[in-house]
């Protein structure tokens, strides 16, 4: 049972790469990174979120992971085929996660909290 006094996030990214075995992997970046939230659109990713960067079909969330991150995002999922093009942001204490597909990767979140 949770302590209501109890702060710790639901969700760090060493917990997501524990669980997520096989459907991430560390690109760049500290692990253990508390995740406030996970956000798909960039306009919502707040302080501690993480944003994943959906490749969509008419838009690439790709283009979008700078935002995230001035908007506070502690860690980002890319495809793991970019990873190299996002790395540096871990020198600005992002954490980078990759993925080998971002569409269906958002599919396990819900049940890794």
């Amino acid at each position: 049972m949770k302590n209501h006094n109890d702060t710790s996030p639901a969700l760090t990214t060493d917990g997501l790469l524990d669980r997520g075995r096989g459907l991430f992997g560390l690109v760049a970046g500290v692990p253990g990174a508390p995740i406030s939230a996970v956000e798909y659109n960039s306009s919502r990713a707040g302080k501690g979120a993480l944003f994943v960067a959906v490749e969509g079909y008419s838009s690439d969330g790709h283009r979008y992971i700078r935002d995230a991150v001035d908007r506070g995002a502690a860690a980002v999922v890319v495809s793991m085929a970019r990873a190299a093009e996002f790395s540096p942001l871990a020198e600005a204490g992002v954490t980078v996660l990759g993925a080998t597909n971002t569409r269906a990767a958002p599919v396990s979140y819900t049940h890794l909290r």
